[in-house]
């Protein structure tokens, strides 16, 4: 599930996967590339795949399954710290701007 998520992800343009032709990987940016995530009940999925029939239960069972994933041990834990990090960095000017000096500095893009 992680590979085709990876693949599918640099093919929409999140990212940079590619692989040697022995499967080895070369590059991986993908989760690097990810900046944000959205807990909107899949609004965003149902409204790409609603084109198909039966698009309701595959949304809902994806976010079914990234909901379980995000309350899972050691995820969730990870999760928390980032929610106080990001929480941090919005209500303070000098935590906002040393953040913006290290995307600056490693060329990562800032939002």
């Amino acid at each position: 599930m992680e590979l085709a998520t990876k693949r599918a992800s640099a093919d929409i343009g999140i990212g940079m996967y590619v692989e040697s032709e022995e499967g080895n990987i070369v590059q991986d940016t993908v989760v690097e590339s990810i900046h944000a995530m959205a807990s909107d009940s899949a609004s965003n999925i149902v409204k790409g795949w609603e084109v198909f029939d039966g698009h309701e239960c595959s949304c809902h069972t994806l976010a079914l399954s990234v909901g379980t994933f995000m309350e899972s041990e050691g995820v969730k834990s990870v999760f928390v710290k980032l929610r106080g990090m990001t929480t941090h960095f919005n209500h303070s000017v000098i935590g906002r701007s040393l953040l913006h000096d290290c995307q600056r500095n490693y060329s990562l893009r800032s939002t």
